[in-house]
C-alpha cells in the first residue's frame, strides 16, 4: 500500500527575504521547523528549509509508536499504535509518497522531518535497558503540509504545499507588494563620460591609490 500525495510548488525571488524573515511571516508563534545553512557557497549549505502545517505526528512512547493525526486523509496511520516503533516508522516511510511533478528537489522536501532522542540507543541495544529505560526514550517526526526551500545560491524559494487551494496565497507575503518606481537618471551619458575622465586623472595626480 502507497499513499501518493502531490506537492504543489511556486517558485518566487528571495531578494528581500531571508529564511528568518520567511519564518516569522508564514510561521510566527505556531508550531514549525527551520533548518538553516550557514555556509552558503554552493557546495555546502546551498538550501535552507521551512516546514510546517504539520499532518501528523509520530511519537515514540515507552518504545511503541502512538500516532497524532491532524488530516484525516491519514487516519489509516493508526493502524501502527502499539507496534514497535522503530519498525512502524520504517513501514510508514516505505507507505508515505510524497511526488513533485515539475521540479526535482532534494530529497529532505518529501521526508519526513523529526529527530531521535540519545536514549532510543536502548531500543537498539536491548543490553543497554539495564541503564536506560524505554520510558526515557523519544523521538518525534511529523509531515509537514507547507514547506519553503530557501535556495541561497540562486536566491530564490520554492513553496511547497499539498493544498492546492492556498498556493496563491503566499504571493502577497513573499513578495510584499514591492513595487518598481520609475527610473531616472543622474547623469547624461556626456556627463557620466566626463566625470569617468576626471575621476581617472585624479587617480594618476595620486588622489586615490585603491
Amino acid at each position: 500500500m502507497e499513499k501518493k500525495i502531490t506537492q504543489q510548488i511556486k517558485v518566487y525571488p528571495t531578494d528581500i527575504n531571508t529564511p528568518i524573515s520567511l519564518y516569522l511571516k508564514f510561521i510566527g508563534k505556531d508550531k514549525g521547523i527551520l533548518l538553516e545553512s550557514a555556509e552558503v557557497d554552493g557546495r555546502l549549505g546551498r538550501y535552507s528549509l521551512l516546514a510546517w502545517d504539520f499532518q501528523f505526528y509520530l511519537k515514540c512512547k515507552n518504545g511503541k509508536m502512538e500516532t497524532h493525526i491532524k488530516n484525516s486523509s491519514f487516519e489509516f496511520l493508526k493502524h501502527f499504535n502499539g507496534m514497535d516503533y522503530f519498525l512502524a516508522l520504517k513501514k510508514i516511510i516505505q507507505i508515505i509518497k510524497p511526488e513533485q511533478k515539475e521540479y526535482l528537489l532534494p530529497a529532505i522536501t518529501r521526508s519526513l522531518i523529526g529527530y531521535i532522542g540519545y536514549e532510543c540507543i536502548c531500543m537498539f541495544e536491548p543490553v543497554l535497558q539495564r541503564h536506560i529505560s524505554l520510558e526515557n526514550a523519544e523521538s518525534v517526526f511529523v509531515f509537514p503540509g507547507k514547506q519553503i526551500l530557501y535556495d541561497h545560491l540562486h536566491h530564490k524559494c520554492f513553496y511547497l504545499t499539498i493544498d492546492e487551494s492556498k498556493l496563491e496565497e503566499t504571493k502577497t507575503k513573499i513578495n510584499n507588494n514591492v513595487e518598481v518606481g520609475e527610473i531616472k537618471k543622474s547623469f547624461t551619458k556626456e556627463e557620466f563620460i566626463q566625470a569617468v575622465k576626471k575621476t581617472k586623472e585624479m587617480i594618476y595626480q595620486g588622489e586615490a591609490i585603491q
